[in-house]
C-alpha cells in the first residue's frame, strides 16, 4: 500500500472516529448540562487545568519523538517505556500531595479530592503511550479510531449514569479514569505485535529524545497555560459558576476543532513525518489540509454564532445566558482552525523549537487582552480572548509557516477566499431562517437542512477541489458498501 493509499485509509478512519467521538462527547455535554450545576462545570474546569498541564508532562512529547524518528531501536523503546511508567507514577504522587495547594488559590476546599482522585489518571496512562505511539507510526489508524469509539461510547454511559444517580462533579472524575483505563488496555491489546515490554532501561538509549522532547515539554506548557489562561483568570477573580458558563460556552466552541484537530494531527503528522525532506510536497499537504479544513469550520462556526441561543436551550435555561459568549468565541475557533496543519508541520520538520518560542511570544500577548475585557466583565473578557487570536494570523505566517515551506503570504491567504465566499453565502440562505422562524426547534431543523443541502452545491461552483476530493471519497465509501 503506498503512502498515499495509506493516509487515504488512515483519514478515513480518523474522520470516523472523530466525528463519532466528537458527537458523543457533544452529547454527553448536553445531556449533562441537563443534569448538573453551572458550579459542578467550574470545578471541573478548574481542576482539568492542573490535570492537563500534568498530561504534557506525563508524555514528555515522547509520543510526537518516535513518529518522527525513522529508525528507533528495540532497546530505545523499552528504556522510553520505562521513563514513561516512573514519570506516571511520580506525577501521579506530586498531584496528590499539590492539591490542597491548588484548592487554596481558588479558596475552593471541594477541588483537593477531585483533583486527588484524578490523580489516579497518571498511574494508568502510562502503560498505553508507547503502543499510542507505535500505531500512530505505523499508520494504523483503523485500529486506533476503533479503541476511541469505545472508550467514548464507554465514557458516555459511566459519566451520565452517575449523574443521575448523585454523584454531581464526580461523574465526570469516575468517566475520565474509567475511560483512562479501558484505553490503556485496548492500546496494549492492539499493539502487542508491536511491542513486548521487558526490563532495559539506557541513559543513552533516551538522549536522542531528549531534545526533541524539552522544547515538546516547554511548547505544550505555554501552549496549554495560554489556551487555559482565561479560565484561571475567570476562576481567580469572579467565580466558580461564571467558569461553568464559561467553560460550556468554549466546549461548544471547540466542538469544530475537537472534530477535525484529531484528524489533522493524528494523520498528516505521520505523513508528513515521512516526506520531511521534501518541500514542496509538503507545501501541497499543507495547503490542502487548510482548504480543506476552513470549508468546513468556517461554515459550522457561522452556524453556531447564529443559532447560539437555540443550540443552549438544549442544554437547558440556565445556560441560554452563554450564548453571546459563544457567539464571540467563534471568532477565536475560525482563527484556530485557520491555524490548525501548522503544528503538525512544524513537528513533521522537527522544529519544535519554534513553536515552543511561538507559544511562549504569545502567551505574553493573549494577557493583556483579557485583563482590558475585565471590566467589562464575563463578555469584555471573552472579547479580549477572541482578539488576542485574531492578532497573531499573520505572524503566523511570517515566523512558522514561511520559514518552514515555500509558502507566500498570497498562497496562504488565497486557502481562505474560496470557504469565505461559500459561507457568505450561506449567511444569506440562512438569515431569514433566523429572523421570521420563532419556534427554537423548528429553527434548528431548517437551518441544519439548508446548511447541509446547500454546502455540496456551493462547493462544487466555489471551491471545486475539496468538492472533488469528498464525493470521491463519498463514491467509494458507497461502492464498498453495495459490494458487502
Amino acid at each position: 500500500m503506498s503512502l498515499k493509499q495509506q493516509a487515504v485509509r488512515g483519514l478515513k478512519w480518523t474522520t470516523i472516529a472523530s466525528v463519532v467521538g466528537s458527537s458523543i462527547q457533544l452529547l454527553q455535554l448536553f445531556v449533562l448540562a441537563r443534569l448538573l450545576t453551572k458550579y459542578d462545570f467550574g470545578l471541573m474546569a478548574l481542576a482539568y487545568v492542573l490535570v492537563g498541564l500534568a498530561q504534557i508532562f506525563a508524555d514528555m512529547g515522547i509520543t510526537n519523538a518516535i513518529i518522527h524518528k525513522k529508525n528507533i531501536s528495540k532497546e530505545q523503546l523499552h528504556t522510553v517505556y520505562f521513563v514513561n511508567i516512573f514519570i506516571g507514577f511520580t506525577l501521579g504522587i506530586l498531584i496528590f500531595f499539590v492539591a490542597p495547594v491548588v484548592s487554596g488559590f481558588y479558596d475552593n476546599s471541594e477541588l483537593t479530592n477531585i483533583i486527588r482522585w484524578l490523580s489516579l489518571i497518571f498511574v494508568i496512562q502510562p502503560f498505553g503511550q508507547i503502543y499510542n505511539a507505535l500505531l500512530r507510526k505505523e499508520l494504523q489508524f483503523d485500529a486506533i479510531a476503533k479503541r476511541d469509539m469505545v472508550v467514548k461510547i464507554t465514557g458516555l454511559f459511566i459519566s451520565i449514569g452517575m449523574a443521575l444517580l448523585g454523584f454531581g462533579v464526580y461523574s465526570f472524575v469516575g468517566a475520565q479514569i474509567t475511560i483512562t483505563l479501558l484505553s490503556v488496555i485496548l492500546l496494549m491489546l492492539l499493539g502487542k505485535k508491536l511491542f513486548l515490554p521487558r526490563f532495559y532501561f539506557s541513559i543513552a538509549d533516551f538522549l536522542p529524545f531528549l531534545y526533541f522532547s524539552i522544547y515538546q515539554i516547554g511548547n505544550q506548557v505555554v501552549s496549554f497555560l495560554r489556551t487555559q489562561f482565561d479560565v484561571m483568570l475567570i476562576g481567580k477573580i469572579m467565580s466558580i459558576e461564571l467558569v461553568g458558563l464559561y467553560n460550556i460556552a468554549k466546549r461548544i466552541v471547540d466542538f469544530p476543532i475537537s472534530v477535525i484537530s484529531p484528524i489533522v494531527t493524528q494523520v498528516t503528522f505521520p505523513v508528513m513525518a515521512k516526506i520531511q525532506d521534501e518541500s514542496l510536497r509538503l507545501k501541497n499537504i499543507f495547503l490542502k489540509s487548510i482548504n480543506y479544513i476552513t470549508s468546513f469550520t468556517f461554515s459550522v462556526y457561522l452556524f453556531l454564532a447564529l443559532f447560539a441561543t437555540e443550540i443552549l436551550k438544549i442544554a437547558g435555561k440556565q445556560w441560554i445566558s452563554a450564548a453571546p459568549l459563544v457567539q464571540i468565541l467563534c471568532i477565536y475557533g475560525i482563527i484556530r482552525s485557520m491555524g490548525n496543519p501548522t503544528g503538525s508541520l512544524l513537528l513533521a520538520k522537527g522544529y519544535v523549537h519554534r513553536a515552543f518560542w511561538w507559544d511562549f511570544a504569545c502567551f505574553f500577548i493573549m494577557p493583556p487582552f483579557l485583563f482590558l475585557g475585565i471590566p467589562f466583565g464575563i463578555k469584555g473578557l471573552t472579547w479580549g480572548m477572541s482578539i488576542s487570536y485574531l492578532i497573531i494570523i499573520i505572524p503566523l505566517w511570517y515566523f512558522l509557516i514561511r520559514t518552514s515551506i515555500p509558502c507566500k503570504l498570497s498562497e496562504y491567504l488565497y486557502q481562505f477566499v474560496h470557504p469565505l465566499f461559500t459561507t457568505l453565502i450561506l449567511f444569506i440562505l440562512l438569515l431569514p431562517v433566523v429572523i421570521w422562524v420563532n419556534n427554537s426547534i423548528l429553527q434548528l431543523i431548517i437551518g441544519g437542512a439548508i446548511s447541509i443541502i446547500a454546502f455540496l452545491p456551493l462547493t462544487r461552483y466555489i471551491n471545486s477541489e475539496v468538492y472533488a476530493e469528498l464525493t470521491l471519497q463519498l463514491q467509494e465509501a458507497w461502492n464498498k458498501h453495495i459490494k458487502k
